[in-house]
C-alpha cells in the first residue's frame, strides 16, 4: 500500500509538472537571454549554443532600399529543440510573439516569412496538429520607413524552447540614426 502511494504521488507530481509547463503563466516565469554584442547591426543571444536543446538567436537589419528594410531573426536550434511557429495563432501553450511599440516611423509590411517553412507537429493534450520551427531559420518581417528622421523604436520576442519548456525574453531597439537603421538587443 505505502509503495502504490509513493508511485502515485510521484505520478501525480510528474503529470502536474507537465501540465504547469504547458499551461506557462509568462509573467512569472520570464528570463532575460545572455546577452554578447556584436556590432550595432546585429546582436548574439546564445544559450549554451551547439549542445541538446539549445538554441542561438542573431537579430539584424538588411536595408532594401531607402524606404524598405527586412527584419531578420536568425534562430539556430540545436538537439531535439523546437518553438512554435510565430505563424501559429491557434496552439494555447508558448505562443511566439513578435511586437514593436507603436511608432510613426515604420509600418509592418505582410506576415512573417519562415525560411525554411515551419513544419507540423502534434501533442497527445491538443487535438489538432500546430506549426513548429526547428534547426536554422530565418523569420523575415519586410518593414516600410515612413520617416526619415532619426527615431528609436523598442520591440520584444517572446518564446518558449521546447521540449525543456525554456522561456525566452529578448528585448532590442530598432534605430535610425543619420539615414543609417540598425537593431541592437537591450538588457
Amino acid at each position: 500500500m505505502r509503495l502504490f502511494f509513493s508511485k502515485s504521488l510521484l505520478l501525480s507530481l510528474f503529470g502536474f509538472t507537465f501540465f504547469c509547463c504547458s499551461t506557462v503563466v509568462y509573467e512569472d516565469q520570464l528570463i532575460n537571454s545572455n546577452h554578447k554584442g556584436n556590432s550595432d547591426r546585429s546582436s548574439n543571444i546564445q544559450d549554451n549554443s551547439n549542445t541538446v536543446d539549445s538554441i542561438q538567436v542573431k537579430l539584424q537589419i538588411k536595408q532594401i532600399d531607402t524606404e524598405y528594410f527586412i527584419f531578420l531573426i536568425k534562430m539556430n536550434m540545436f538537439g531535439d529543440s523546437w518553438v512554435i511557429s510565430p505563424l501559429e495563432k491557434e496552439y494555447p501553450y508558448g505562443e511566439m510573439t513578435i511586437d514593436f511599440d507603436k511608432n510613426d516611423n515604420f509600418v509592418l509590411l505582410d506576415s512573417i516569412n519562415e525560411i525554411p517553412n515551419s513544419i507540423y507537429k502534434s501533442d497527445p493534450l491538443w487535438k489538432k496538429e500546430y506549426k513548429v520551427i526547428k534547426g536554422e531559420t530565418d523569420l523575415k518581417q519586410k518593414i516600410r520607413l515612413l520617416s526619415n528622421t532619426d527615431f528609436e523604436v523598442s520591440g520584444h520576442i517572446f518564446f518558449m524552447l521546447e521540449p525543456i519548456c525554456k522561456p525566452y525574453d529578448i528585448e532590442f531597439k530598432i534605430s535610425n540614426k543619420s539615414g543609417k537603421t540598425t537593431v541592437k538587443q537591450t538588457e
